[in-house]
């Protein structure tokens, strides 16, 4: 029990550090993607609706486009 009390408070130290800076020349990409929905487009914006919401976003931003689109 105590060696698990043990890697819990060093797990939580672990987590309370700071992030390390970027390395020089470093870019953030977006890895951000759609993946409740496939595209629904003609080529524009995604025509799907979520609760009557129209999704909008580019084909791109979907993980889902289609067998058709791929």
């Amino acid at each position: 029990m105590t060696d698990l009390l043990a890697r819990i408070t060093d797990t939580r130290k672990a987590l309370e550090k700071a992030a390390p800076a970027p390395l020089p020349g470093q870019q953030a990409i977006p890895v951000a993607t759609i993946a409740d929905h496939h595209y629904e487009g003609r080529g524009g914006p995604c025509e799907a609706e979520w609760f009557t919401v129209p999704c909008g976003k580019h084909r791109d931003a979907h993980e889902y486009i289609g067998v058709e689109d791929a």
